[in-house]
């Protein structure tokens, strides 16, 4: 899960890290209480997205007067912002964020990301940040330094303080930006980040370290762990509140993919092999999603009419093998589902059902309205072979 400015400013700034002063608005009126905190100071004005390159589209502008704020405001907010980093969809414009202006002396860089082929978590930074670091960085790999690091043995603060030596000598910058590392470290492992780049790190006129800019992504897998304080961090954003709570206590694993058989399974090795047994028959799976064992069948209904709701999505293909979560429970929920999304075209659904419970979920469904949507399989190949038919425009004779 992407995280916006604001939200990496708030993360940051609850683990000790100085940001501006910020406010972040969704609303005209909004915009004028931040700027009654701010009159009389020049201030920034930052459209939130996800991705980067907002400053060269225009998209973040300093400012110091309410009409100047407004006029951004009405320019941007709830409009698609494209950049160079989002491609010519773009983004929509999810907030304003109003910043204290910053009087910067000198700029630096930091990201920590996972190198998945080294297993090593990738430490780079430099004394030289800004809008043009990627160019700085191909000019000159002397600016910067690259640790890999060790996921057991990590860094102690004074091996970080040799490698901050070696770019800048400075006595007082280094041992601040030393422990600054080591702390962005900390925060990397704690809260389960996938990546964080703070871009840039001012230096202002009193030699603080203030994070003027930053991206950050969560690893949605472990957002049940350290749940109070991530609630906290997400907890304004395109989502409700309600959504993000949802998100924070989710047990089942769903990742959406290109094709256009919808599968539901529940346990990981039968969502893995009903997509392999796809792959082997030439068609391409919409999705994974291993419904779990005890899961909220609440948050299991909104996966079923999320893959019914999709309009690539010609057949989808429920392989359950009951046992904590019911055969007939299933049934109920894909029933429910199918009821949910109203008048929309439902597509053709091959069930099997085995284990607990699996008559009275197969006789449910061959009792409802929706029987002619349905057809019941228990050979799984041979429900495979015949969705991926289907995919292709093949005609399909059903018993």
């Amino acid at each position: 899960m992407y995280l916006q400015e604001y939200q990496v400013k708030r993360m940051l700034s609850n683990y000790g890290f100085l940001v501006p002063k910020n406010f972040f608005c969704r609303t005209i009126e909004e915009i004028r209480d931040a700027f009654c905190f701010f009159e009389g100071q020049k201030f920034v004005l930052k459209c939130q997205i996800q991705f980067g390159g907002r400053g060269k589209s225009g998209a973040v502008k300093v400012v110091s007067n309410i009409q100047e704020s407004e006029l951004f405001f009405r320019r941007w907010m709830n409009r698609k912002l494209a950049t160079d980093k989002t491609g010519i969809d773009g983004q929509k414009v999810v907030g304003i964020l109003v910043e204290e202006y910053i009087d910067v002396q000198q700029e630096m860089y930091v990201s920590v990301s996972i190198d998945k082929n080294k297993n090593r978590i990738i430490l780079i930074f430099s004394f030289y940040g800004g809008i043009e670091v990627e160019k700085n960085h191909e000019k000159n790999r002397n600016y910067f330094q690259k640790l890999e690091i060790d996921l057991i043995k990590r860094l102690k603060l004074d091996t970080i303080r040799r490698y901050v030596d070696k770019l800048c000598n400075i006595q007082k910058i280094s041992l601040s930006f030393s422990k600054f590392l080591f702390d962005l470290l900390e925060i990397f492992f704690s809260l389960d980040l996938l990546f964080i780049e703070i871009n840039p790190i001012a230096i202002d006129r009193y030699g603080k370290l203030i994070c003027l800019d930053g991206k950050s992504k969560i690893d949605e897998n472990a957002l049940f762990r350290e749940k109070e304080i991530k609630k906290e961090i997400l907890s304004v954003e395109n989502d409700s509140l309600e959504d993000i709570i949802d998100k924070l206590s989710i047990s089942s694993n769903y990742v959406s993919l290109n094709g256009n058989i919808g599968c539901i399974s529940n346990g990981a090795g039968l969502a893995m092999g009903l997509m392999d047994l796809i792959k082997i028959y030439g068609g391409h799976p919409a999705n994974f999603l291993d419904i779990g064992g005890n899961t909220s069948l609440s948050k299991v209904e909104k996966y079923f009419c999320k893959i019914l709701n999709q309009d690539r999505v010609i057949v989808v293909l429920v392989n359950v093998f009951g046992g904590i979560i019911r055969c007939d429970v299933v049934a109920q929920i894909l029933l429910r589902s199918m009821k949910k999304i109203g008048g929309k075209p439902i597509p053709k659904i091959f069930v099997r059902f085995s284990g607990n419970r699996y008559q009275y979920g197969i006789n449910m469904l061959k009792e409802s309205c929706f029987k002619s949507n349905i057809s019941i399989m228990y050979n799984l190949e041979e429900m495979v072979e015949k969705s991926v038919l289907l995919t292709k425009g093949r005609n399909v004779h059903f018993n």
